[in-house]
């Protein structure tokens, strides 16, 4: 996907609205959604820019420290540059690419494409099987991907990955890496790109010195968690439970809105004092489907009045309401990479 004369505009319109930031971050923050908003337009067919303006629609939205929060840890010019890819090269460009593609094709074609990174299979991401699998997923409309690295992937193979990575850099990477030490020789592969943003397990053994390094090399970082029949009180507390148990709106609200005994140790406060204050969930595989029903009900109701300045991404479940307002249904995001053939 290349640059065209919309991305330079949206560009320019971004720089523009936050050039204050360090004075006024709230009033830079609010200029930079509603030029987000109005720069959408009738483009904006999912609502999806609209939704995100909600979220901050109150002057004490916890969403303002934790944008800000954010900014301030990471570079700058990585925030931007991430930051458009996703809200203009995907959610807008790519996905209208999406549309007629299915339209013409007759295929479901997901919006990002979820793929493993396993001993097994790092011989099948050499650089130029890797670069051809992302131009033929890019020519569908595809423009986001998610990388899940299994521990012992070698340094060669995160090499020939972000050396194709930095080649598209208008299409976003999501690396969910293992539990293990980021090398020296990792994190300066991954500094200069503006495209990735790394995923660490929220309870990994690393995790805070990996979260150290990467805030030193100022790059976009998050954490993730597994939420399983116990999320009421991971998250929150025993007191916020029914914030996630609860299936009708104003109950969940309500709830939300109380007060609450947390101890600080949920998840939510955790996520709160790190760098970089984004949560991705998933849900266990042993939970049952009324419990992640249960758990998909309450989160609308918990990201519009977080506990603590949190960003949350409900990953499955946002990924095919995206889904749906794309292309019209659920879609599997998996793609399986096979090793390459080995020569006789």
């Amino acid at each position: 996907m290349n640059i065209d004369l919309n991305r330079i505009l949206i560009e320019n319109a971004v720089r523009l609205s936050l050039r204050n930031f360090d004075c006024d971050d709230k009033r830079c923050l609010r200029k930079l959604i509603d030029t987000g908003i109005h720069l959408a337009g009738k483009g904006d067919k999912n609502h999806i820019f609209e939704n995100i303006g909600e979220l901050f629609a109150d002057e004490d939205s916890l969403y303002y420290p934790a944008v800000s929060k954010l900014m301030k840890n990471s570079d700058r010019e990585k925030f931007i540059q991430f930051g458009i890819n996703l809200g203009y090269n995907t959610f807008n460009k790519a996905a209208t690419t999406i549309q007629q593609n299915t339209r013409q094709y007759n295929k479901n074609i997901p919006w990002i494409a979820d793929m493993d990174v396993t001993s097994a299979n790092s011989s099948g991401y050499s650089d130029a099987t890797f670069g051809k699998l992302i131009d033929h997923y890019n020519k569908l409309g595809i423009n986001a991907f998610i990388l899940r690295f299994d521990a012992g992937i070698p340094e060669e193979t995160y090499g020939n990955i972000i050396s194709v990575i930095r080649r598209n850099q208008y299409t976003i990477f999501i690396f969910m890496l293992s539990d293990e030490a980021l090398s020296d020789s990792i994190l300066d592969m991954l500094s200069p790109a503006s495209n990735i943003l790394v995923c660490l397990p929220l309870d990994g053994a690393d995790t805070k010195e990996n979260t150290g390094k990467l805030s030193q090399k100022k790059l976009l970082w998050s954490v993730r968690y597994t939420v399983d029949s116990n999320y009421a009180s991971e998250i929150l507390s025993e007191s916020g439970a029914n914030i996630m148990h609860s299936d009708s709106s104003s109950s969940e609200v309500s709830a939300a809105n109380g007060s609450s005994t947390n101890t600080g140790h949920s998840v939510l406060a955790r996520v709160a004092e790190l760098d970089s204050p984004i949560v991705i969930f998933e849900t266990d595989p042993s939970m049952t489907a009324e419990e992640v029903r249960h758990f998909n009900n309450g989160m609308p109701a918990l990201r519009k009045n977080p506990p603590y300045p949190v960003l949350m991404v409900n990953l499955n479940y946002d990924i095919q309401n995206i889904n749906v307002m794309t292309s019209g249904k659920e879609i599997s995001t998996h793609i399986t990479v096979k090793p390459a053939p080995q020569d006789a």
